[in-house]
């Protein structure tokens, strides 16, 4: 057993004496050539994308698929080389989540006084709360099929345009441009074949990138600090470290690396999202790689087909690799494929909490890596692990594409606010959700148990359209008076209905300013609901209709003739119908239905009696009256609900 003296010095002697630059020993980036293409440190050419993640919380399992098939496309003519030559390995693609704590909320713009003040404390308030954001960048790395023998003298004369006395360097920089320009035209190709949205990714961006690993995943500043013809690492401020069997070491912190000891068992795309939202981590950059992409499994497949062949006891290995075999295809490449976590300040705890999630959601171990930790971190990097690189052993998995793509860690959303509200996700990730994008005809439904917080997130839309539309006019109906608090905000107007503020305030079914067939025949639907509702027993028949459609359009055209002589006269008249009017014409109604029958007479006196409580003196006489009190508050009022707290008869 050792003392705590002596396991220091043991420590100690396992340090990895690292230069004061660790981006100086760790990345192969020197050079930018034009269109995001960069010449690597050993001849191969790299470029990284910004590119789009999915955000799948509102998507079946189906619909996830489709909405890999973009990657899956791209993914499957790259694997195979981009540009494609006789070395299957020529090309080895990177796609890397990384994860951040947001410090400052998005600006909106175009917001009005009212509503972008209080839609911009409230963002404020959240984005303070650490939320997170997740870039993700796709970087495909090329080895040319011929190098330049000259690279530093090619990219001299590059840079330069010089042609100099050496036959040899002219010619290395005519192939350096020839790769590249190559290299360009085939990816381009292989993106728009895909569709892909996918952009390039600016120098000061990616250097930035750099520089955020190098600082345990904090923000810094970009520095352009290299002149042009300098290597582009000379950029990357890397801060004093050293190097352990766990990763970098730092006076304040500590960066490590995480890998897959074998893939999961079953696999579904979801399944890694969940990993990634259910991560105790804020900050972490995810990479997973792909290369060596091929449609033949290759002849370590073949190999190992055979012995596992000769018996009964390896069956179902056997079966396993025929199966691998007969799923291999143009489309469905045979590749190899690691998955690495970088996490930054890792903590006992932290780490075990790791460990579980891993096993929870995905069913498989994660390791701390405790061997090569420096040189993984590194090839986590944009365009830094080459083919080589990528050839450990017990490091990779070689799996279908098409398995390999259920790794992918491209779940976020479209976090670019363009002036719009920004919501946040159930994993504390900031969105965009624009339920007013389409230009109207939405349907929204929103669904939750008693005190969730439905009226609470409704209120925001409200907020939100309030904001958006200046013209915009919105009407509630609700039964517990929610929004109270947004009605004082934006003037609003809350009608409640109950009896004794519908007596003072009352709202007549009849008040139309004109009467057609449309109106009338809403307003006989209204008095037959409203007759069952007071009177259950009721039997309304056809000739109660007719005599109640007969009734109002007597009533309605008295209603106009008198608004006609009215205006000539320069006398007051009713606003609109009532149904004291109405009732006034149900005897003739009648007669024109034939007064000597019986059945009409009987249907007259049903009629009358069940609509006793719609006099003036009756119960709800105050629902049909002539008139409706003004209200200056409605006037112009944005938003108004109408409470049915009041009413206890549904």
């Amino acid at each position: 057993m050792y003392s705590k003296l002596e396991s220091s010095k043991k420590e100690q002697r396992k340090a990895i004496t690292l230069p004061p630059s660790v981006s100086e020993t760790y990345v192969g980036l020197r050079a930018h050539l034009g269109e995001g293409i960069y010449l690597l440190e050993n001849g191969d050419l790299g470029i990284t994308f910004a590119v789009e993640g999915i955000y799948d919380e509102v998507l079946t399992e189906n619909d996830l698929y489709a909405a890999f098939s973009p990657y899956a496309k791209f993914l499957g003519a790259v694997s195979k080389g981009i540009p494609p030559h006789k070395e299957n390995a020529s090309t080895v693609v990177q796609i890397i989540c990384s994860q951040r704590v947001i410090e400052k909320a998005p600006a909106l713009s175009g917001a009005s006084a009212g509503a972008g003040a209080i839609i911009q404390h409230e963002i404020g308030s959240l984005f303070s709360s650490g939320l997170i954001r997740r870039n993700f960048y796709l970087t495909v790395r090329w080895t040319p099929e011929h190098k330049p023998l000259n690279l530093g003298r090619a990219l001299t004369i590059f840079k330069q345009a010089v042609a100099l006395s050496s036959e040899n360097s002219i010619a290395a920089a005519s192939e350096l441009e020839t790769q590249r320009s190559y290299f360009a035209k085939e990816l381009k190709r292989a993106l728009l074949e895909s569709s892909l949205k996918a952009k390039v990714l600016e120098e000061q961006e990616l250097i930035a990138y750099y520089n955020s690993v190098f600082h345990r995943g904090l923000a810094q500043p970009y520095k352009l600090k290299f002149e042009e013809l300098e290597p582009a690492w000379t950029s990357i401020i890397s801060p004093a470290c050293q190097g352990t069997p766990h990763g970098f070491t730092y006076d304040n912190g500590n960066i490590s690396i995480f890998t897959f000891s074998e893939l999961p068992p079953v696999f579904a795309l979801g399944r890694f999202r969940q990993f990634l939202d259910s991560l105790p981590l804020k900050t972490f950059d995810a990479c997973w790689t792909i290369s060596a992409g091929q449609k033949n499994p290759g002849a370590e497949h073949i190999f190992k087909k055979m012995f596992f062949s000769q018996g009964p006891a390896n069956r179902k290995k056997y079966q396993d690799l025929v199966s691998f075999e007969e799923g291999c295809s143009s489309t469905n490449p045979s590749t190899k494929m690691s998955f690495k976590l970088i996490s930054y300040d890792l903590t006992e705890d932290l780490e075990a909490r790791v460990f579980s999630t891993a096993v929870d959601y995905l069913g498989c171990p994660i390791i701390r890596e405790t061997q090569i930790a420096s040189h993984l971190i590194a090839s986590s990097l944009p365009m830094n692990c080459s083919a080589a690189e990528h050839n450990i052993i017990g490091r990779f998995k070689t799996v279908l594409l098409d398995r390999a793509l259920c790794f992918a860690p491209l779940y976020t959303t479209d976090t670019d606010s363009a002036g719009e509200r920004q919501w946040v996700a159930r994993n504390g990730e900031p969105i965009k959700l624009d339920v007013f994008g389409s230009g109207g005809n939405n349907h929204l439904c929103v669904l939750g148990n008693s005190e969730s917080g439905k009226s609470c997130l409704i209120s925001q839309f409200l907020i939100e359209f309030v904001w958006r539309f200046e013209t915009g006019v919105i009407r509630i109906i609700d039964r517990k008076t929610s929004y109270n608090k947004i009605c004082d905000l934006f003037g609003g107007k809350i009608v409640s209905f109950s009896e004794s503020e519908l007596k003072k305030n009352p709202y007549s079914p009849f008040a139309f300013e004109s009467w057609d067939d449309d109106d009338i025949s809403n307003t006989v639907v209204f008095l037959q609901n409203a007759i069952v509702q007071l009177n259950p027993e009721a039997v309304i028949t056809g000739l109660h209709t007719e005599i109640l459609t007969e009734s109002i359009k007597l009533a309605a055209n008295d209603h106009e003739k008198n608004k006609q002589y009215a205006g000539v006269a320069s006398d007051e008249v009713s606003p609109h119908v009532t149904w004291i009017d109405i009732k006034k014409k149900l005897p003739t109604a009648a007669d024109a239905k034939g007064s000597e029958n019986s059945l009409v007479m009987t249907a007259l006196d049903e009629i009358r009696r069940w609509t006793v409580s719609f006099d003036k003196t009756g119960q709800f006489g105050f629902l049909f009256c002539q008139y409706e009190k003004s209200d200056s508050q409605s006037e112009g009022a944005r938003i108004v609900v109408y409470d049915l707290d009041g009413i206890s008869d549904p």
